[in-house]
């Protein structure tokens, strides 16, 4: 049996937390976002993006902003998308 490769339960996540942003199901994402630590998995920027876009679509906006401020903190690259996100969710 091969071994998993390393990182995929983090983009298995990010794959469903993404599903909940199309299905407008925030909550859940965050959910989902803040579980990953307790499962010991790391975000990385891919899995905020898309949780703060599932905010963003839901009207969000604080939430939204709290996310990219985290990824900030956290010392995480700040790709484009995460930037229009963000813009997005405030508007």
């Amino acid at each position: 049996m091969q071994a998993e490769p390393e990182g995929a339960d983090v983009h298995a996540v990010g794959a469903a937390i993404s599903v909940c942003a199309k299905a407008g199901r925030w909550q859940e994402a965050i959910a989902l976002l803040e579980g990953m630590e307790a499962h010991g998995l790391e975000p990385n920027a891919v899995v905020f993006t898309a949780a703060i876009t599932a905010c963003g679509r839901a009207k969000q906006w604080k939430k939204a902003l709290e996310l990219f401020h985290t990824m900030e903190k956290r010392g995480l690259p700040l790709p484009t998308a995460s930037f229009n996100a963000a813009i997005s969710a405030a508007g």
